[in-house]
Protein backbone atom coordinates (compact mmCIF):
# COMPACT_ATOMS: atom_id res chain seq x y z
CA UNK A 1 0.00 0.00 0.00
CA UNK A 2 1.97 2.92 -1.34
CA UNK A 3 -0.59 6.37 -0.47
CA UNK A 4 0.88 10.07 -0.34
CA UNK A 5 -0.53 13.43 -0.70
CA UNK A 6 1.69 16.46 -2.45
CA UNK A 7 0.93 19.69 -0.54
CA UNK A 8 1.86 21.87 -3.47
CA UNK A 9 0.26 20.06 -6.42
CA UNK A 10 -1.47 21.85 -8.97
CA UNK A 11 -3.12 18.44 -10.42
CA UNK A 12 -6.93 17.80 -10.41
CA UNK A 13 -6.06 14.50 -8.44
CA UNK A 14 -3.21 15.08 -6.36
CA UNK A 15 -4.15 12.44 -3.51
CA UNK A 16 -3.24 9.16 -4.47
CA UNK A 17 -2.92 5.53 -3.42
CA UNK A 18 -1.84 2.58 -5.33
CA UNK A 19 -3.10 -1.03 -3.81
CA UNK A 20 -1.35 -4.10 -5.17
CA UNK A 21 -2.97 -7.66 -4.01
CA UNK A 22 -1.54 -10.85 -4.75
CA UNK A 23 -3.43 -13.50 -5.40
CA UNK A 24 -2.64 -17.36 -6.02
CA UNK A 25 -2.60 -17.41 -9.79
CA UNK A 26 -2.44 -15.27 -12.19
CA UNK A 27 -5.95 -16.21 -13.24
CA UNK A 28 -7.49 -14.82 -10.47
CA UNK A 29 -5.86 -11.42 -10.46
CA UNK A 30 -7.92 -11.00 -13.62
CA UNK A 31 -11.41 -12.62 -12.64
CA UNK A 32 -11.02 -9.52 -9.42
CA UNK A 33 -10.15 -6.70 -12.20
CA UNK A 34 -13.15 -8.21 -14.36
CA UNK A 35 -15.52 -8.12 -11.60
CA UNK A 36 -14.75 -4.90 -10.05
CA UNK A 37 -14.06 -2.67 -13.13
CA UNK A 38 -17.70 -3.30 -14.40
CA UNK A 39 -19.01 -0.65 -11.48
CA UNK A 40 -18.99 2.74 -12.43
CA UNK A 41 -17.35 5.30 -10.31
CA UNK A 42 -20.25 7.14 -8.23
CA UNK A 43 -18.00 10.29 -8.43
CA UNK A 44 -15.89 10.68 -11.03
CA UNK A 45 -15.12 14.46 -10.78
CA UNK A 46 -13.57 13.54 -7.64
CA UNK A 47 -11.54 10.30 -7.42
CA UNK A 48 -10.67 7.67 -10.30
CA UNK A 49 -9.41 3.88 -10.10
CA UNK A 50 -7.48 2.41 -12.76
CA UNK A 51 -7.55 -1.37 -11.94
CA UNK A 52 -4.73 -3.16 -13.46
CA UNK A 53 -2.89 -6.97 -13.84
CA UNK A 54 0.61 -7.73 -13.32
CA UNK A 55 1.45 -11.52 -13.00
CA UNK A 56 -0.65 -12.42 -9.96
CA UNK A 57 -0.60 -9.34 -8.85
CA UNK A 58 -4.70 -7.64 -8.68
CA UNK A 59 -3.36 -3.61 -8.63
CA UNK A 60 -6.02 -0.91 -8.25
CA UNK A 61 -4.55 2.84 -8.92
CA UNK A 62 -6.62 5.57 -6.84
CA UNK A 63 -6.23 9.28 -7.88
CA UNK A 64 -8.65 12.09 -5.84
CA UNK A 65 -9.03 15.87 -4.94
CA UNK A 66 -8.18 15.69 -1.58
CA UNK A 67 -7.45 13.39 1.39
CA UNK A 68 -10.96 12.99 2.41
CA UNK A 69 -12.35 11.73 -0.68
CA UNK A 70 -9.35 9.30 -0.96
CA UNK A 71 -10.00 7.51 2.35
CA UNK A 72 -13.36 7.27 1.42
CA UNK A 73 -12.69 5.56 -1.97
CA UNK A 74 -10.20 3.23 -0.90
CA UNK A 75 -12.29 2.44 2.26
CA UNK A 76 -15.14 1.64 0.17
CA UNK A 77 -13.05 -0.61 -2.35
CA UNK A 78 -11.87 -2.58 0.88
CA UNK A 79 -15.61 -3.12 2.05
CA UNK A 80 -16.77 -4.31 -1.57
Amino acid sequence: LDCFAPQNCLMSFPSTCDIAITLPRPELAVIAKQALEVDPELSPDKIEKQFEVSSNQFLVHFRAVDEKTLRLGVSTFFDM
